[in-house]
């Protein structure tokens, strides 16, 4: 089980040199926005954010991917808009989470076409940033 400390901890043994007061900000936006809600797992759904940014900084994406694992659940959520992310955490960070999201959104009947829809998704979420199938895939990963 992470805690921000530890995250924050993590990120800065390999960003030297980058300012990770935004990474901050991203934690508190997404622990007001989200109090008092729970995980499907019955865990804070903070800690299930922190646990997928966690997983993005052990692999040692960029700053920007990491504030978007723990920000990943608020346009699914209801709790924030694409233009309140951009303004507050820059474009890439919108956009990473508002493709996390796309690639969420698609439910169908019959499980085959779910799953090839969602492998459609995926490759389009590849072709437009990698970060997208990064952060989507670490969701996946804490989830289980």
């Amino acid at each position: 089980m992470h805690d921000f400390k530890g995250l924050y901890s993590l990120a800065a043994s390999y960003l030297h040199g980058v300012d990770l007061a935004p990474l901050k900000a991203a934690y508190e936006f997404a622990a007001d926005r989200h109090a008092g809600k729970l995980h499907a797992c019955g865990e804070p759904y903070i800690q299930h954010l922190l646990e997928v940014a966690s997983i993005l900084a052990a692999m040692k994406m960029d700053r920007e991917t990491i504030i978007a694992g723990l920000l990943h659940g608020t346009l699914k959520e209801g709790v924030a808009t694409i233009p309140e992310l951009e303004k507050r955490f820059g474009h890439d960070v919108a956009n990473i989470v508002d493709g996390t999201t796309k690639i969420t959104n698609v439910q169908y009947n019959s499980k085959l076409a779910s799953q090839a829809e969602n492998i459609r998704k995926l490759f389009l979420a590849m072709g437009a940033d990698i970060r997208v199938l990064l952060v989507r895939l670490a969701d996946r990963l804490q989830d289980m």
